[in-house]
C-alpha cells in the first residue's frame, strides 16, 4: 500500500514538473521550434569565429552548422582557406544562402 502511494506521488510530481517546463517556456508552449539565431551559444555573441581556424565544436555553435557541415568546412579550408562569405557559398559544402545569412554576424576571415 505504501509503495503504491509513493508511486502515485512520484507520478503526479513528474506530471506537474513536465507541465511547468512547457508552460514556462513560451517557445515550447506554442509548439514552435527555436530559430537558428535563438539557439546560438552565447559565447559566439561575444567574439567572432574565424572560419579558417575554428575547431569543429566552435563551428557547430553557428546556426545551421551541424557535425556534417563542420566537417565539410574543415575539409574545404585545408585545401584552400576561405576568403569571404561568397567563397564559402560557392564551394558547394552544404552552406547555402540562408545559412550564410544566419552565420554572417558571427564570422571573421583572418
Amino acid at each position: 500500500m505504501l509503495q503504491r502511494k509513493l508511486f502515485l506521488l512520484l507520478l503526479i510530481l513528474s506530471i506537474v514538473f513536465s507541465f511547468s517546463l512547457v508552460t514556462t517556456n513560451p517557445t515550447l508552449a506554442a509548439g514552435k521550434k527555436e530559430s537558428a539565431k535563438e539557439t546560438v551559444n552565447k559565447a559566439t555573441l561575444d567574439k567572432k569565429i574565424d572560419i579558417n581556424k575554428a575547431n569543429k565544436d566552435e563551428l557547430m555553435m553557428l546556426p545551421g552548422i551541424g557535425e556534417a557541415r563542420a566537417d565539410a568546412i574543415i575539409k574545404a579550408r585545408k585545401e584552400k582557406p576561405f576568403a569571404d562569405l561568397k567563397d564559402v557559398e560557392e564551394r558547394k559544402i552544404g552552406v547555402g544562402k540562408k545559412i550564410i545569412k544566419d552565420i554572417e554576424p558571427y564570422l571573421t576571415f583572418k
